[in-house]
């Protein structure tokens, strides 16, 4: 009778145990993903940019988008998203940027 109580308290501990590392695994990933250490990509995050969106309709829009130096012309509509063109060269300064943006 006395085993089967041994068995039982260490069944208890091992789950304990276990449940113990599994919440502090979860809060120390909710942790990192909050302080954005879980980032993928390079290592300063800007390596993909939206210039600008021009909406054409309730829930079509044209996105002008920028990874790294290429510019590309994305649609986007409820069906998903299309892409339209690679633009040449890219918008290099700020105040390039600004114009494609405002117009």
């Amino acid at each position: 009778m006395e085993h089967a109580s041994d068995f039982g308290f260490l069944l208890w501990k091992a789950g304990g145990s276990l449940v113990l590392v599994l919440a502090v695994l979860l809060i120390v990933a909710f942790v990192l993903k909050r302080w954005g250490l879980f980032n993928k990509g390079s290592s300063d995050g800007n390596w993909i940019q939206i210039l600008a969106r021009k909406p054409l309709g309730p829930r079509h829009y044209l996105l002008l988008v920028q990874v790294q130096e290429n510019m590309f012309l994305l649609g986007v509509s409820p069906e998903g998203i299309g892409f339209l063109s690679s633009l040449p060269g890219a918008a290099t300064s700020e105040e390039e940027k600004k114009k494609v943006q405002e117009g």
